[in-house]
Formats: structure tokens, C-alpha cells, sequence
């Protein structure tokens, strides 16, 4: 019986072990569910975007693209703003937004809606958040409310953002009655291998955007305007009529940036596109969107988790 007891307490403590190790550890097969489902790929991540935040109430730029991969794509608010490097897109942040760094501004970087998904490999993420930002100075009192998403890697022994997508969104009723600049045109990317996920999203016209979404609870789709973040798979295949007609011509524009991970089950898709909407009274003038679409790989095929379409307005 005294054995007995001994062996279970030792047990006990084993499984304990093996559950904690779990957790910090990359593996494959089923072992990767274990680090998916573990909170440490989403606490370093969460601790990695807020870093970034508390960099920008500083005034700290340097600090802030420290948490960029060396070949980060970064797209901004701005339809010009298609930044490709991290020196390079540090420079042109310190040219952009010097003034709003200076020492006399008093900047507030508040997250509001933070929302960060694991891929089964536990090397890759998707991440978004809205954000409230505000600028206070002797001459200066502006606010402003935008999002952001990206994809993180576990690479070079941390996590790193290798693509980001910054925009404001804009009313429905303001998108179709302005004319808007068509966004810059993105660098053509595919890295060897990924030509299948190029091939999803061709250059003629489609009824709707490419790529199905997939079921995962932690789906999100950022739309241009200030109500369009809907979020879990059933809701966003619900708004966006997946598998059903829908009143839209969605045709790409130039060239693509593919991006992959090493764990190969998580890939993003950054495009410029045109969007027709039909509505009551006809056609509407097309919009020019940029998109940021992120899949992952689900039973051999590839699904959307994330995508977010904006328009760019000139800071």
C-alpha cells in the first residue's frame, strides 16, 4: 500500500512536469496542440505589443521597430506609406512622425480590443488591435482611432512582427462619396514554395474576396469602416455571405508580398485591390482597398483567419 502510495504522489508530480514543459516547448503532431493551447506564445506576444505601445508614449521609435523582423513589410494609414525593411522603415518613420515625438508632446498609445490567435505550430500568430491615440501639446490636441494587424513569428529566438497594416476607418457614407488615391504599389514577393498561396488570389475580377474563412473562434475580419470588426468564424462566414451570391467585384491591383512561416501552416497575403459594391441605387464608384490577408493551413487546404481591408487617408 506504502508503495502503492509513493509510486501515485511521484505520478502526480510527473504529470505536473510534463504539463508545465508543455507549454514552452515547440513540438510537432499532437504535442504542438499542447504549446497551441498553453498562455506563453500569448503572453510573450501580448508583452511584445505593449512594449511597442509604451515605446511610442515615450517618444522611443527605435524601441518601438525593435520588434520588427530585419525584412518586416510594414503598410500604413496613408495610401503612400508601403515601408519594406526595418532600417528602412524607421527612417521613414523618423522623417513622418518626428514632430509627434518631441519632448513637449504629451502622446497616449491606449490598446482597446488586443485579440491575438496561435497557429497549431506554435511558431506563428495573427494578431489586431484598435487603438486610441492621442497627442497633446501647447499647439497640438488631436485624437485619433485606428487599427492594426499583423503576424508574429517565433524566429532568431523570440517573437517578431514581419507584417503590419495600419488604417483609419472611414464611414460607409464618406468611402463612396470621395475619391480616394490609389495606395502605392507593393513589392512582388512570393518566396519559393508558396506559389500555391499565390495562385489563390488571381488577377481577374471575382465576386467576392478570395479564399474561404475558416471556422476557428479567434476568426477576425477588419472591414473599412468603424463597425465592420467582426470576430469568430461562424460570424464573419455569416457577414460576409461565404458560399453565397454576394453584391461585390472585388479585382486585384499590381503585384503581391507573400509571406511565410517556418512552421509552413501559416502564411499572409498583403494586395492592393479595386471593390465595386452594388447597393439600392446601383453601382458605386470602386474603391481602392488595400488588404492583409492571413490563412492557415487546415486538412491540406488553406483558410482565412484574419483579413483586413482599408482605405488609405492621407495623415
Amino acid at each position: 500500500m506504502k508503495e502503492a502510495q509513493v509510486f501515485n504522489k511521484h505520478a502526480l508530480r510527473l504529470l505536473f512536469l510534463v504539463g508545465g514543459m508543455a507549454g514552452q516547448i515547440a513540438c510537432t503532431g499532437a504535442q504542438a496542440e499542447l504549446r497551441t493551447e498553453a498562455p506563453l506564445a500569448h503572453t510573450e506576444i501580448e508583452r511584445m505589443v505593449q512594449a511597442q505601445y509604451a515605446a511610442i508614449e515615450r517618444g522611443d521609435l527605435t524601441a518601438w521597430a525593435s520588434a520588427f523582423s530585419t525584412d518586416v513589410l510594414l503598410l500604413g494609414t496613408d495610401p503612400t506609406e508601403v515601408m519594406l525593411g526595418r532600417e528602412a522603415m524607421l527612417t521613414q518613420m523618423n522623417q513622418r512622425a518626428g514632430s509627434r515625438m518631441a519632448a513637449e508632446v504629451r502622446r497616449q498609445y491606449r490598446s482597446t480590443r488586443l485579440q491575438i490567435g496561435i497557429a497549431p505550430s506554435g511558431k506563428a500568430a495573427f494578431l489586431a488591435d484598435e487603438i486610441d491615440y492621442s497627442l497633446t501639446s501647447a499647439t497640438t490636441n488631436r485624437q485619433v482611432r485606428f487599427r492594426m494587424s499583423g503576424v508574429a513569428a517565433f524566429q532568431n529566438g523570440r517573437w517578431e512582427i514581419t507584417v503590419a497594416h495600419f488604417s483609419v476607418p472611414v464611414e460607409d457614407e464618406r468611402a463612396f462619396a470621395t475619391t480616394w488615391p490609389i495606395p502605392n504599389e507593393l513589392p512582388a514577393r512570393t518566396p519559393s514554395g508558396a506559389e500555391e498561396i499565390a495562385a489563390l488570389f488571381p488577377r481577374t475580377a471575382q465576386a467576392h474576396f478570395p479564399v474561404p474563412f475558416s471556422d476557428r473562434k479567434d476568426v477576425l475580419l477588419i472591414g473599412t469602416s468603424a463597425q465592420e470588426w467582426i470576430s469568430t468564424g461562424t460570424k464573419v462566414q455569416q457577414f460576409t455571405r461565404q458560399g453565397m451570391p454576394r453584391s461585390i467585384e472585388v479585382l486585384r491591383r499590381g503585384e503581391l508580398t507573400v509571406g511565410t512561416t517556418e512552421g509552413a501552416d501559416l502564411a499572409w497575403v498583403a494586395w492592393n485591390a479595386s471593390l465595386t459594391v452594388t447597393g439600392s441605387k446601383g453601382k458605386h464608384a470602386p474603391l481602392p482597398v488595400r488588404v492583409l490577408s492571413v490563412l492557415l493551413r487546415e486538412k491540406e487546404a488553406w483558410r482565412k483567419v484574419q483579413e483586413h481591408v482599408s482605405i488609405g487617408v492621407a495623415d
